[in-house]
């Protein structure tokens, strides 16, 4: 319990660095990127309800153009951060398929088990709810920097940098599909590259493959896909029937007065 309460605290202290990395000037053109290329796809998110987990400061809320009814910050530190629910990205304060809509900004770069983020995240989405992942990306000039010359002091350096497709693996494990992938950073506000053809086609794509921040769009299906999930649910319920079965055949042997064991 110490440990966990230890661990909650190093991912709140880390929340405050980086939400003042976002009141920088990098991280206000890497904030309002994310929102530009956001627009297009937000629209297609709506529902009842839409969760942030953890503040990015005070212009860091990227649920507010989300098409839902009510949207909520989670973040321990409260409403001194414009928090509505005080709790913790490992054990989320909200039943079992009660959203619509999760953020997840940088949430799994900080938290020190990133796969439980992930699958409190999947707990509290209802079938067909969208997963809005925000990452660090590891295959970038950013990721480069951070390998090479070990910065894990100041932010954003001392998170954790995965690669899209890595956290992609993560969440098709959880029945995830990846809607929509986009690349946004400093650099992308500055346009497409003059030239024009298979080359601007081509930057275009490396850019995007490379941006230091990546923004994950990802849909729980409500059908599983994972061929996996679909075996064990399969051997769960033949082993409830036949559980059933020998219970009730017992009971009318037992009735007769014989052994049930013969």
């Amino acid at each position: 319990m110490e440990k966990l309460t230890e661990d909650r605290l190093d991912w709140v202290r880390q929340h405050v660095q980086l939400a003042q990395w976002y009141e920088a000037p990098v991280g206000k053109a890497v904030l309002r990127n994310a929102r530009q290329r956001l627009a297009d796809h937000l629209p297609r998110v709506f529902g009842h309800r839409a969760l942030q987990v953890g503040a990015l400061g005070t212009d860091g809320q990227l649920l507010d153009d989300t098409a839902t009814l009510r949207r909520l910050v989670l973040d321990a530190r409260g409403a001194s951060v414009g928090a509505d629910v005080i709790g913790d990205a490992l054990q989320l304060p909200f039943a079992d398929g009660s959203l619509q809509v999760v953020y997840l900004p940088h949430t799994v770069d900080f938290a020190h088990a990133p796969h439980q983020v992930l699958r409190e995240a999947n707990r509290v989405l209802a079938d067909d709810g969208f997963l809005v992942l925000v990452g660090f990306n590891l295959w970038s000039t950013w990721g480069a920097r951070r390998a090479l010359l070990r910065w894990r002091r100041g932010m954003p350096w001392r998170g954790h940098f995965f690669s899209p497709s890595r956290v992609a693996d993560w969440l098709s494990v959880l029945d995830f599909k990846v809607t929509a992938r986009v690349g946004v950073g400093p650099a992308a506000v500055l346009g497409a590259p003059p030239s024009g053809g298979r080359f601007r086609r081509g930057a275009r794509a490396v850019r995007e493959y490379c941006s230091p921040v990546y923004v994950l769009l990802a849909r729980k299906q409500s059908i599983p896909m994972n061929p996996a999930q679909v075996l064990r649910a399969r051997q769960r319920t033949r082993s409830t029937v036949v559980a059933g079965a020998f219970a009730r055949h017992s009971s009318e042997r037992t009735g007769r007065g014989e052994d049930p064991t013969l």
